[in-house]
């Protein structure tokens, strides 16, 4: 089966054309490759070009089904078009594959979560913690399920301890400020709730998600990337 490059139409942002002009030419000339599929997948997803995103990333986990980077970008593709139907019963089938893949596992448990499946969430969770000690993302994500589970002691000394890697993110202050409203101390929880309204998920650093910064071809957007390491 041909793997053809995703090409974007002429009308589309030039900065992005001018960036993946090359790269392209790279998969017209070895278009088995799956690294090249998967790197022009990423400048899609730097660019928030979601549907080009989820074609590329699907040639190159056809290409490399082993690759978790892949599969784990596919997911978060697919999750941006509002694909959300099969992608839990998807990722449940590559369990087996990716047993000791922190990233793989962390957006299992995040999937699981949002399925209801609070046991299993807890389950791949608290793998990916054991592989990625420290990890800011997925302690904030179990001081989450902890508050949820009715668990506010726990869920507190989990969101102190992402706040040690990443002290002035918005969703660890509002890991913490739950976790603090749930034991009683609202007036404690009041700052860390205003500061964390409506905050986005910190994502898992995988390999992929460090080389996005290299591909915004929108000066914007490499601004904002800017700004959120700072913040973390």
């Amino acid at each position: 089966m041909a793997h053809r490059p995703i090409r974007l139409a002429a009308q589309q942002l030039p900065l992005v054309l001018e960036l993946i002009g090359p790269q392209i030419v790279r998969i017209e000339n070895q278009p088995g490759d799956a690294a090249e599929h998967g790197t022009l997948g990423l400048m899609y997803e730097a660019n928030e070009m979601w549907e080009a995103a989820t074609r590329s990333f699907a040639h190159a986990v056809e290409l490399d089904p082993g690759n978790p980077i892949w599969t784990v970008h596919l997911h978060r593709s697919r999750k941006s078009l509002g694909e959300t139907s099969v992608e839990w019963q998807r990722l449940e089938s590559l369990v087996s594959r990716f047993p000791t893949n922190a990233s793989f596992l962390y957006v299992l448990g995040q999937e699981r979560l949002q399925n209801g499946d609070i046991d299993g969430a807890r389950e791949a969770l608290e793998d990916s913690h054991r592989l990625a000690l420290g990890e800011p993302a997925v302690l904030v994500a179990l001081s989450e399920l902890a508050t949820l589970l009715g668990n506010p002691q726990q869920a507190l000394q989990l969101a102190q301890q992402a706040l040690l890697k990443a002290p002035g993110h918005r969703s660890v202050l509002n890991a913490r400020g739950q976790a603090l409203r749930a034991l009683g101390r609202a007036e404690d929880a009041k700052d860390d709730l205003q500061k964390g309204l409506n905050a986005s998920r910190i994502p898992f650093p995988d390999d992929g998600l460090r080389r996005l910064s290299g591909y915004y071809a929108a000066p914007q957007k490499l601004i904002s990337y800017s700004a959120n390491l700072i913040e973390a």
